[in-house]
């Protein structure tokens, strides 16, 4: 896409230490960046069913669910505040306060990476939701293949501190975001063998550092059999 096309122009003249405007890059970056990650939310949100979906660290609830009606879940009472959506709930991944087989569907965009323990949260997310229903996962980390992956790496170190130099005067919280691209599997290990099915991962960006991950509840019928 043409937002992977302007991340890896970015990263190459990082690099090589060209010359590159300030406005143009942070212009640049911004649309890149927000371009990817709004066609992974959409990927991941057309997959989930119709009926009542969990936004699992919904921030400011600037998700569209495109019609669907929405809980959201966060553990900043200040960033829920801001949320448009009606049915706001403080509280956290590992401990959800909801019944079981609450949800027709669970969606989580960039939160697995600061979990306390992803094996508590996915456990939860089983409990949750009804059976048969999915839940989607979207976050940042490195590529599958090793070489790729080195270059990430290198790339995002380069990177992440300039972007947070100068978009938010902060590179030690953007050195932070490079630091937890490292912090979990893969999505293909990380959610693979639970209590839910892994359907299927997908890949966006540069190298593919945004994966979507699906995951299915077993019905009643598929968890007998198991």
């Amino acid at each position: 896409t043409n937002a992977q096309i302007e991340l890896a122009q970015l990263m190459r003249k990082l690099d090589m230490r060209e010359p590159l405007d300030d406005a143009e890059f942070q212009g640049r970056v911004r649309s890149a960046v927000a371009e990817t990650v709004a066609l992974q939310r959409k990927s991941g949100i057309d997959m989930l069913s119709d009926g009542t979906v969990l936004d699992l660290g919904a921030g400011t609830g600037d998700t569209d669910f495109e019609g669907r009606l929405v809980v959201d879940l966060d553990p900043v009472h200040e960033m829920l505040a801001l949320s448009p959506v009606e049915s706001r709930v403080v509280g956290v991944g590992e401990r959800m306060p909801f019944e079981e087989d609450s949800f027709d569907g669970v969606f989580s965009a960039f939160v697995f990476r600061n979990l306390t323990s992803v094996g508590q949260t996915l456990g939860e997310v089983h409990r949750v939701l009804r059976p048969g229903k999915a839940a989607v996962v979207v976050d940042l980390g490195r590529p599958r293949n090793a070489i790729l992956r080195g270059l990430h790496r290198v790339g995002t170190a380069i990177l992440l501190p300039v972007i947070g130099l100068l978009l938010a005067g902060a590179p030690r919280e953007y050195w932070y975001l490079h630091k937890s691209l490292d912090k979990l599997p893969a999505p293909e290990v990380m959610f693979a063998g639970g209590e839910m099915d892994l359907e299927e991962t997908w890949r966006m960006g540069v190298f593919g550092f945004v994966y979507g991950a699906r995951l299915r509840k077993p019905d009643a019928a598929e968890e007998l059999a198991a």
